[in-house]
């Protein structure tokens, strides 16, 4: 099964409240993007998923925002949360490592997708994409396992972050802002250890 179609199945075959990853409130997300920016600023957010980070900017007065995700069932059910909303996103159905973005953004939010950059290429791929994607000055935004986070997710092997590994392999472009760890409770009650990096572009 190709990568895409792989998280179209966990989409399609999980409640959005059931997956590991579910947030009632994205406290964090929030915290973080709203520490750099206004509501007039371009924001990104990368493999969402059906997460209520975009929502809950759109609510704030954010118009100006973008949900990319691989999987085109996430999307889907992402577009159909925005309904009641007239401020909607821009939606993206693509794989981070492969997408070549029209424009730049002020702000570029990961919660959870860089840890699955498991090798080298594709590691090297999302700095590319995120390089591009993020004007000087601008900032992202990257919530990844932490040393002693869990070592899958979703049945998929990652690669388990620390705040320096993170701001070493963004350096060639990116100064280190802000980094703490912080632990994510999942539905089933396990707790993960996250740790969570704000870079800003040079």
């Amino acid at each position: 099964m190709s990568l895409a179609g792989h998280w179209d199945n966990v989409f399609q075959t999980k409640s959005r409240t059931d997956v590991s990853w579910f947030e009632a409130e994205p406290t964090t997300s929030l915290e973080l993007v709203k520490s750099v920016t206004t509501p007039s600023a371009a924001v990104i957010d990368v493999g969402a998923g059906t997460a209520d980070l975009a929502r809950r900017l759109a609510s704030d007065g954010y118009q100006d925002i973008t949900v990319l995700d691989i999987s085109a069932i996430a999307i889907d059910s992402m577009a159909a949360m925005f309904t009641d909303i007239d401020h909607k996103p821009n939606f993206v159905v693509a794989d981070v490592t492969k997408w070549l973005p029209g424009r730049t953004y002020d702000v570029w939010h990961d919660r959870a997708v860089f840890h699955f950059m498991v090798t080298e290429e594709m590691r090297n791929d999302y700095r590319a994409t995120l390089t591009r994607a993020v004007h000087p000055g601008g900032f992202a935004i990257i919530g990844a396992f932490a040393e002693d986070g869990p070592e899958q997710c979703s049945g998929i092997t990652v690669a388990r972050q620390s705040a320096e590994s993170i701001a070493d392999f963004f350096s060639t472009d990116f100064d280190p802002v802000r980094s703490f760890g912080r632990i994510h409770r999942t539905p089933h009650g396990v707790d993960q250890h996250f740790v969570w990096v704000t870079l800003r572009r040079r």
